[in-house]
């Protein structure tokens, strides 16, 4: 009788959804959408700053990285931990209202450390999207998903 209630307990587990929703498709393409908006223009930031005389063309970096953090945060709640864990970590790099994170090395365009400040900061995110994209691509590839993964931080150059 115990076996037979075991049964019945188990298939009914089963037999109930026991398949959660795919959280990782979703964010992962939330990520594309931030990829055109924002981390293409941090890395042209990047090129920027490395160049005599054009650092002004990146003046608005602090803002750039205030609102990719930002839309990091609206995200809906994510059930997955795995991708909450790398949603929060990314939050966390690029740094919050209190100004933690890649966000409180900036300074204001006119600051003589702007440069060297802004190129620390654009590295630290960077470093930080190319680890988010592999353990993406990883969690991809381990739920099974066959179509190509459409993130390509992995080819960011950081130096």
């Amino acid at each position: 009788m115990k076996v037979f209630a075991l049964a019945i307990l188990v298939a009914g587990t089963f037999a109930c959804g026991g398949e959660r929703p795919d959280e990782l498709g979703p964010y992962v393409q939330k990520l594309v959408e931030l990829d055109a908006k924002y981390v293409e223009k941090i890395v042209e930031y990047k090129g920027y700053l490395s160049t005599p005389g054009m650092d002004q063309k990146a003046a608005d970096i602090q803002q750039v990285m205030k609102e990719l953090h930002d839309e990091l945060a609206a995200y809906p709640e994510i059930e997955n931990k795995k991708v909450s864990a790398m949603n929060n970590k990314l939050k966390r790099t690029i740094g919050d209202a209190d100004n933690a994170g890649a966000r409180r090395k900036l300074v204001e365009p006119d600051v003589p450390t702007f440069v060297p400040n802004a190129q620390s900061a654009i590295k630290m995110v960077l470093e930080e999207l190319v680890i988010v994209h592999n353990n993406m691509e990883k969690m991809w590839v381990d739920e099974g998903k066959t179509e190509p993964f459409p993130l390509k931080w992995n080819q960011i150059k950081v130096d």
